[in-house]
């Protein structure tokens, strides 16, 4: 019995490795029937690129272009790459771009969208290096414009990021208006250009440095809080670091200019600081100075003239080179001088005399004449001095204290 079980089992198990064995067989050769073809798409199947070789050289059909090497302008032309259809990348690859004084303009785009000009370097054009003035929708990214008369000129909606202008003769970047707002600049620098760094209307402004122009900023337009200028430096520009009109800046620095903020009118500052230029601020119509360091500023630290706000701000040892010169002078009328702090050891904190003014709440300390210098016929101001500081009750009453 037991060996008929034995005979049983290893029947079956023999009829079973032959089944297996049957089956994997049947699958057919496993060697490949050839050398696999590829799976993925070359690059310019998935975005054909034509090459620039020479200048100059004219762009008809929209499409991606680049750049294959250094291009010299060699004879006097208007344009040497000419952008005449919308729809356009043109990569530089890290080439230079070269005017040699001969030609007007490097890159240029009339009435046109959707233009992207990106990753080299524009140099010695008689015009702009690149001009996109009339584009709708411009991208222009990490290119140096240098030596030009004028670096960039973009139009509104454009957005132009991490790039360099230097030294050229008028402006480095020049954005207009056009009737479409929100241009966008983010990480730029302008540096050593003879007019101005960085022009424009309606934009948004982030981020940037201009150094050595004549003028760092000129901004207009930039009220509410999709425009104006955002955490910017201007540093040792000759006349003013910025220049508002009807803009804003907020957390930006003006540092050993001219005049640190020039606010033509209605401009404002937010949260801003003033360091060691000639003037601080100096507002015209409309200003508003709000929660800012005006620090070390050697004429002045701030002047007004009109219907200015200036409120919550610190003012620290200005007028350090003409110390008969206030911290904060007063022009004109229909001004609100509210909850400053003003100490120096210079002659004045406040000098006012003209009339329709309101001082509220404000601290002077350290003067050496006087903390407010001030006409109290026409003027809404009271203060306290000396002891009188230590037990005044009023609660808008304006400080002086040695």
């Amino acid at each position: 019995m037991k060996s008929k079980r034995i005979a049983f089992l290893t029947l079956a198990l023999f009829a079973t490795l032959h089944f297996q064995s049957s089956t994997v067989c049947a699958q057919g050769p496993l060697a490949p029937p050839g050398v696999p073809a590829p799976t993925m798409k070359t690059l310019n199947q998935i975005e054909p690129r034509i090459p620039i070789s020479s200048v100059p050289y004219v762009i008809t059909n929209a499409g991606s272009y680049y750049l294959t090497t250094n291009l010299t302008v060699i004879n006097s032309v208007s344009i040497a790459i000419s952008i005449q259809t919308s729809d356009v990348t043109l990569d530089f690859c890290g080439w230079t771009l070269d005017g040699a004084g001969l030609a007007i303009v490097g890159v240029q785009a009339v009435s046109m969208t959707n233009i992207t000009v990106t990753g080299g370097a524009v140099r010695r054009f008689q015009g702009n290096g690149v001009n996109v003035n009339y584009v709708t929708g411009a991208v222009i990214t990490r290119m140096q414009l240098i030596g030009n008369d004028t670096g960039l000129g973009f139009a509104g909606g454009a957005r132009i990021e991490d790039c360099l202008a230097v030294a050229n003769a008028n402006h480095g970047f020049v954005g207009q208006y056009n009737s479409i707002p929100g241009s966008i600049l983010r990480r730029c620098r302008a540096i050593g250009n003879g007019v101005t760094g960085i022009i424009a209307q309606h934009a948004l402004i982030e981020d940037c440095l201009a150094t050595q122009n004549g003028t760092g900023f000129v901004a207009s337009g930039g009220l509410t809080t999709s425009h104006g200028l955002n955490r910017c430096v201007a540093l040792a520009n000759t006349n003013a670091g910025f220049s508002l009109e009807n803009g804003q800046a907020r957390d930006c620095v003006a540092i050993e200019n001219g005049t640190g903020f020039n606010l033509v009118q209605r401009g404002t500052l937010l949260g801003c600081t003033a360091l060691n230029n000639q003037t601080g601020f100096v507002a015209t119509v409309g200003g508003v100075i709000r929660g800012s360091l005006i620090q070390g500023n050697r004429s002045s630290g701030g002047v007004v003239s009109n219907n200015c706000i200036v409120a919550a701000n610190q003012f620290s040892d200005n007028a350090t080179v003409t110390t008969t010169q206030p911290s904060l002078q007063i022009l004109g009328s229909g001004n609100q001088i509210l909850d400053n702090s003003i100490q120096g050891t210079n002659d004045y904190a406040i000098v006012c005399f003209p009339t329709n003014n309101v001082f509220l709440r404000n601290v002077a300390t350290g003067h050496a004449l006087l903390g407010y210098n001030v006409t109290s016929t026409g003027n809404l101001i009271s203060v306290a001095s000396g002891t009188d500081s230590a037990t005044n009750t009023n609660p808008h009453v304006n400080f002086s204290v040695p």
